[in-house]
């Protein structure tokens, strides 16, 4: 499995990159069996900071979250969280 992490109007730290790698990790081995790809896009927009999760499996349509959080990270964890349910 191979996890794409871009950044618009914001530079991806390696902690950031290091936070999303450990936490999907665990989300995706917990409840997919059959992923092909998980793509993470973090982006500024005026005062709002979006975290877009997709995940691609074989057998499983294409699960997208956008979440919007005062900082990045409550945006990285609200998206986490909505993955989950």
């Amino acid at each position: 499995m191979s996890t794409g992490i871009i950044g618009r109007n914001f530079e991806v730290t390696p902690d950031i990159r290091d936070l999303l790698d450990k936490k999907l990790a665990k989300i995706i081995d917990k409840l997919f069996s059959d992923v092909i790809d998980t793509r993470v896009m973090l982006q500024v927009e005026k005062y709002r900071n979006i975290c877009e999760i997709i995940i691609v499996g074989k057998e499983h349509d294409v699960k997208s979250v956008q979440e919007s959080g005062e900082s990045m990270h409550e945006a990285i964890n609200l998206a986490l969280d909505h993955v989950k349910r």
